[in-house]
């Protein structure tokens, strides 16, 4: 006879804290910044083909150094080609 009443109230309270739970796990998940957390830069893709090729840090550094430095977007739509080390390694 205790059945009737305490199973429906166990499961208001589950449904309400399981849709609490779900709740706070939408909210955090827009708090992680993946980006920020970057293990290497973005790959680079070449050319406006967007070709593919090795990964290389020296390039992606660059690309990534020149849209971060690029606040108006003024040079969205340019192509990436490929970057050259100076002499003294800087």
């Amino acid at each position: 006879m205790a059945g009737l009443v305490v199973k429906p109230v166990t499961g208001l309270i589950d449904f309400a804290s399981k849709t609490t739970e779900g709740i706070k796990n939408n909210a955090l998940m827009f708090e992680d910044k993946a980006n920020e957390s970057r293990m290497r830069y973005p790959r680079v893709f070449y050319t406006e083909c967007h070709i593919l090729k090795i990964y290389d840090n020296f390039d992606a550094m660059i690309q990534y150094s020149m849209m971060k430095a690029d606040s108006d977007e003024k040079y969205e739509d340019s192509i990436f080609i490929q970057a050259f080390p100076t002499g003294d390694g800087r």
